[in-house]
């Protein structure tokens, strides 16, 4: 998406939203590694937070590091 604002005095910057199918597949595929990966996910939902949760159930580790969760895959 662009945005253009202007002419004037206005300056700033847009936020977009963290993206849940990225962030899904970025996950299990983190999870499916047998090296630790980080995904940088500033947004969370509760579909983000029920897919930790049955990946952990699987075997995979989560830590949170800022908004960055550090994935210890199953394959480690």
């Amino acid at each position: 998406m662009d945005l253009v604002v202007g002419p004037g005095p206005l300056q700033g910057g847009v936020r977009a939203p963290s993206s849940k199918s990225v962030a899904h597949r970025a996950l299990v595929c983190a999870a499916a590694s047998s090296a630790p990966t980080f995904v940088e996910c500033t947004d969370t939902s509760q579909d983000i937070d029920a897919t930790v949760r049955c990946l952990t159930e699987l075997g995979a580790e989560f830590t949170w590091q800022g908004d960055t969760l550090r994935v210890t895959g199953m394959g480690a």
